[in-house]
């Protein structure tokens, strides 16, 4: 499993744990039905926001990982180029 595949995996665990562990305390809570839907709709709005706010954050996190393993193949690119002039003289 590479470490995109982990990360994924941690961030849908994580929001899946929090959703649930959401849930239930407001389920368990001694409130009316108006007060719950209320809880649970603004519960979700701050977890779209969390799930949106990771999601950037791995975005960001897997563009710097390419970019650097671009860097990295074009250097060894660079060098293997010049290892093979440098047989072929």
């Amino acid at each position: 499993m590479s470490n995109a595949d982990g990360a994924r995996s941690f961030a849908f665990g994580f929001c899946a744990g929090a959703v649930l562990g959401a849930i239930g305390a407001l389920m368990m809570a001694p409130v009316s039905g108006r007060k719950l839907r209320s809880e649970l709709s603004r519960e979700g709005r701050r977890l779209s926001n969390r799930i949106s706010e990771t999601t950037e954050e791995l975005k960001d996190k897997s563009c710097d990982v390419y970019e650097s393993a671009a860097e990295v193949a074009s250097d060894a690119a660079r060098s293997l180029n010049r290892a093979t002039h440098s047989l072929a003289r």
